[in-house]
């Protein structure tokens, strides 16, 4: 027998346990990620979660990636943005093209109570139309219906009672397969349930452009998720968790960037009269920003006590709570969502989270786990006693019962 050959026989066999004990950790570790969440834990005064099917009016089809919802609850009504992401994706796969629209809806709030599926008619006035993120303000005309005052927006905000409906626009992009997105930014006032165009921004530096919060009729902040509009360099941005994310602040004469660098700048709302909310979703937290800073006034949140408001799951997008406050939600598990997003490894589920964030940042978990008709919730709203759940990448919404009473305020928080 070779001398060696009982050192090199150890070593074999180390390697082959070490190369075992891998492949059995890959293998846990697989289980972990593509095992779904079957549970579901509900907060204070939720309860009676359930599934709301939405049938487009004109094509008689699901109405299919409910990405944003604005909440009017002075007017009575909710605001969807809704678009195919899979349809479009697969179109592209296929043709090199996309075809497929979205639209933007309304829901009566009253209708939340009845049994699906609703048949909804897009509202008139934007097509063509994919849109992403959406917010409502006011329109300073008077002209639309609905008393003043909408959630979340400063005192005197709404008192002329006219509606202006904001929305980020894909409709042009992605034209073709490989092609960088080149967003752009509408308004409409929304006059007897149909949209008219107010102003119109197309601007390279929207490229990256999420999310978005009325300031003023004429002015909105902006999320731009990535510095880099496309490429390797955007990539670098998700595998690092590149701080390159940015705010604008945008009108009708054009953009002004803010000073801040967030990592994947997502959902925007306003936490009080003088602070916004931005949602870091790779770093599952909020970022408290003031709304002089954007102005290039004041300063920004960054070393203050609160500035960070860390989440148990990776915020979306936000809504306006009433009451004061904002709604999050988002998934608790990024890579098995990323999972359902791309639908590979079989994974056709998501678990889905929301909370309530006071204004003073106290977090209070609303739902967690899996809802019933809906996986990973991108958007929530509170409405008329009703806790309303959207998905970018699923049918339809989730309805729960539940009404802002129920949550526990800091004495100065109370509304």
């Amino acid at each position: 027998m070779n001398a060696l050959s009982g050192p090199m026989t150890r070593r074999r066999a180390w390697s082959l346990g070490v190369l075992g004990m891998l492949a059995v950790l890959a293998a846990v570790g697989a289980g972990l990620l593509l095992r779904p969440t079957t549970g579901l834990s509900l907060g204070p005064g939720v309860a009676d979660c359930r599934g709301l099917d939405l049938v487009d009016a004109t094509t008689g089809r699901a109405i299919t990636g409910i990405e944003d919802l604005a909440p009017d609850p002075a007017g009575g009504w909710l605001y969807l943005s809704a678009f195919d992401r899979r349809a479009v994706a697969r179109e592209l796969a296929r043709t090199g093209r996309a075809q497929t629209q979205g639209a933007l809806y309304r829901l009566r709030a009253a209708d939340l109570d009845r049994a699906g599926p609703l048949t909804l008619q897009a509202l008139a006035g934007a097509d063509p139309v994919r849109p992403h993120g959406i917010a409502l303000g006011a329109s300073g005309s008077g002209r639309a219906g609905g008393p003043g005052g909408l959630a979340g927006e400063p005192r005197g905000a709404g008192e002329t009672g006219g509606r202006r409906l904001f929305v980020i626009d894909r409709a042009g992009a992605p034209a073709g397969a490989g092609r960088a997105l080149v967003p752009r930014l509408r308004a409409f006032d929304i006059v007897d349930g149909r949209l008219v165009p107010a102003w119109t921004l197309d601007h390279p530096g929207l490229c990256r452009a999420n999310d978005l919060v009325a300031l003023a009729p004429d002015r909105v902040a902006v999320t731009l998720d990535h510095g880099a509009c496309d490429g390797w360099r955007r990539a670098l941005e998700d595998v690092f968790k590149l701080a390159r994310a940015r705010l604008a602040v945008a009108g009708p004469a054009g953009l002004s960037l803010g000073r801040e660098r967030f990592v994947f700048a997502n959902g925007i709302a306003r936490l009080s009269d003088r602070r916004l909310a931005v949602a870091e979703t790779r770093e599952r937290r909020l970022r408290r920003v003031s709304v002089g800073a954007l102005g290039g006034t004041g300063e920004p949140d960054n070393g203050r006590a609160g500035a960070r408001i860390a989440l148990p799951f990776a915020p979306d997008n936000l809504t306006p709570a009433p009451g004061g406050g904002l709604i999050a939600a988002g998934p608790p598990r990024l890579v098995r969502y990323a999972l359902f997003r791309a639908g590979w490894a079989g994974v056709d589920s998501a678990p889905s989270a929301v909370a309530h964030v006071s204004r003073g940042g106290r977090v209070t978990p609303l739902v967690a786990g899996a809802l019933p008709g809906l996986s990973g919730a991108t958007a929530a709203a509170a409405l008329n006693r009703h806790l309303v759940i959207a998905s970018g990448y699923d049918r339809g919404l989730s309805v729960c019962r539940w009404g802002p009473s129920d949550l526990e305020y800091a004495p100065e928080e109370r509304p």
